[in-house]
């Protein structure tokens, strides 16, 4: 679910008034002992500056409106049941000065057993590492997270509405968590070659233009993800995946005669699976994910990253990160523009940390390709062949936890 509104403090207020009334409800239970009820938040503010393109938190004129904060509510009227919601408010730079309100995930968690909680309603995506932990700024080394597998490819989604298994159980010296659920998942797509599905009917810079990234959905979404913590202090790995169903651009249905059972015309199979690795002892931390993603008849994508950080001292932080993502599209020919396909971003990162909860950071991204750095006109620059494949980001900002 998603509002906008015109101006920021509309939606701000909102979130304030909302936790207003949260106060008042902890007021409320603060005698009983208990913590039946919990909030937590998290937030940030970003400055971003390129050399043309739009990436990330920056744009050729520099960027200051990235700004966002989410609001976490947890219940647990009943022993066994526990219920989540999560509001987030941020601000939208490519709208002229409008905020919007999103509902991240509201559902409903049932301990059967100590082993084994299920849940209903729309539930964080357990996909990979930071599926489940998009907002939280403070559990990461750089500002975003890393574009090619959760950037607007496609693969991970934040949330999915539907039911689902969630369990940890020890075998030994190993510890494994997993997942399993059903339902459709949510997510945001950045398509930039959509424009050349009509260039034979358009003269370049005929059409106005349009916002690339569009919100997408997929249905009868089967997936699952198996993570293993390893007798080696500090080292997991895992896996994720999922199969579903989207609607092609012709949005066909089924046809008469159809056998039961049968995928309709106009549906197409997504199959989305990937493998992640982290590794954190002493100052170090590696994360590592490989990931792959078909769009039957459409896009086939593959994605990897790998992240290290180290703590120089307890306020100093040096990162480093390189993410790449390379599409093939099936739809389109962008044979005369293969840049639109390709995305490789090699980051270096600088943090100080005046808590656990508050950091200020600072990155710079050499970024090469197009799949997620395009210009304001980005119709118009493919059209005429003046896209520019480079992009330098410079990134200054300050995240938060409570």
């Amino acid at each position: 679910m998603r509002v906008s509104f015109r101006r920021p403090w509309a939606a701000a207020s909102r979130v304030l008034a909302l936790a207003g009334m949260v106060s008042i409800a902890l007021s409320a239970v603060a005698d009983d002992g208990d913590r039946l009820v919990s909030i937590r938040g998290f937030g940030g503010w970003a400055y971003g500056d390129t050399d043309g393109n739009r990436y990330l938190t920056g744009s050729e004129e520099g960027q200051y409106d990235n700004v966002g904060v989410s609001l976490a509510l947890s219940a647990s009227p009943y022993e066994r049941l526990r219920i989540s919601s999560q509001l987030e408010v941020f601000s939208d730079p490519t709208s002229d000065d409008n905020a919007e309100v999103e509902l991240d995930y509201a559902f409903a968690e049932w301990a059967f057993s100590d082993a084994i909680h299920g849940r209903a309603g729309r539930s964080k995506h357990p996909f990979g590492i930071y599926a489940e932990i998009f907002d939280v700024g403070t559990l990461r080394p750089f500002f975003d997270l890393p574009q090619g597998i959760y950037g607007p490819t496609a693969i991970a989604g934040e949330s999915y509405d539907g039911i689902g298994l969630t369990g940890r159980k020890r075998f030994g010296d190993w510890d494994l968590q997993f997942d399993a659920y059903v339902g459709s998942l949510r997510f945001e797509a950045l398509e930039p070659w959509d424009g050349l599905r009509d260039e034979d009917d358009d003269a370049p810079g005929d059409d106005e233009d349009e916002e690339l990234v569009e919100n997408k959905e997929r249905d009868e979404v089967v997936g699952f993800r198996l993570d293993f913590e390893t007798p080696v202090n500090g080292l997991t790995f895992g896996f994720s995946g999922y199969t579903g169903t989207a609607q092609d651009d012709e949005g066909l249905g089924g046809e008469e005669g159809d056998e039961p059972g049968e995928e309709e015309e106009g549906e197409l199979r997504n199959t989305g699976f990937g493998l992640h690795l982290e590794y954190a002892t002493g100052p170090w931390t590696l994360r590592m994910e490989v990931a792959h993603l078909d769009e039957e008849d459409e896009v086939a994508t593959d994605a990897a990253y790998v992240e290290l950080a180290y703590q120089l001292t307890d306020r100093w932080q040096l990162a480093f990160r390189y993410d790449r993502a390379d599409t093939k599209v099936r739809e389109v020919d962008i044979s005369d523009v293969p840049t639109l396909g390709e995305h490789d971003d090699l980051a270096f990162g600088v943090n100080y940390w005046f808590s656990t909860d508050l950091v200020l950071k600072l990155s710079i991204h050499q970024v090469e390709g197009n799949r997620l750095a395009l210009p304001e006109e980005a119709d118009l620059a493919i059209d005429t062949g003046t896209l520019d494949d480079e992009t330098t980001l410079v990134s200054f900002g300050a995240q938060f936890s409570f």
